[in-house]
């Protein structure tokens, strides 16, 4: 009896799971930023370079902010609203493609452009957190194998 409750209540536990996301654990995820913000962050990166935010008009909903080539849009930037429903989320103007959490659908528009013209550059954020721990890591071994500061000259020897 213990057993079967125990389930239940895990499999609650993982419906809920499912239906809540933590977006804020994503580093592409930007809660307070607007809409000239993202467009600023933007402008010297790399075609499907992407930020997900907040919409500062349509409650409830996320807007997908995204690089793009120049023949797409003047300004590089295009935003696309993401819709919240019961039966999950989609990009407005292609609800009949419905994605269960937000981050099915970047997997999928990291991976295809049928939904939008380019692929979402996931990898930038993998590669930027990996640049900024190699840049410690080599801080780090730099300090400790001239701690000593001896390889330095005196004033006295110039």
């Amino acid at each position: 009896m213990k057993t079967s409750s125990f389930i239940q209540k895990l499999k609650l536990k993982l419906k809920k799971f499912e239906t809540v996301e933590n977006y804020d654990e994503q580093k592409w995820y930007k809660r307070d930023w607007t809409r000239q913000t993202s467009e600023q962050f933007l402008s010297n990166k790399q075609i499907g370079v992407f930020v997900i935010r907040q919409s500062e008009s349509i409650e409830q909903a996320l807007v997908l902010s995204v690089k793009v080539p120049i023949y797409i849009h003047s300004s590089q930037v295009c935003h696309y609203v993401l819709i919240k429903s019961k039966n999950g989320l989609c990009i407005r103007g292609n609800e009949n493609k419905m994605f269960k959490t937000l981050n099915n659908l970047v997997d999928y528009c990291s991976n295809t452009r049928d939904l939008i013209p380019v692929k979402l550059d996931v990898d930038y954020y993998i590669l930027e957190s990996n640049t900024i721990y190699n840049r410690s890591n080599s801080l780090n071994s730099i300090s400790s194998n001239h701690s000593d500061f001896s390889f330095v000259s005196s004033e006295n020897e110039l």
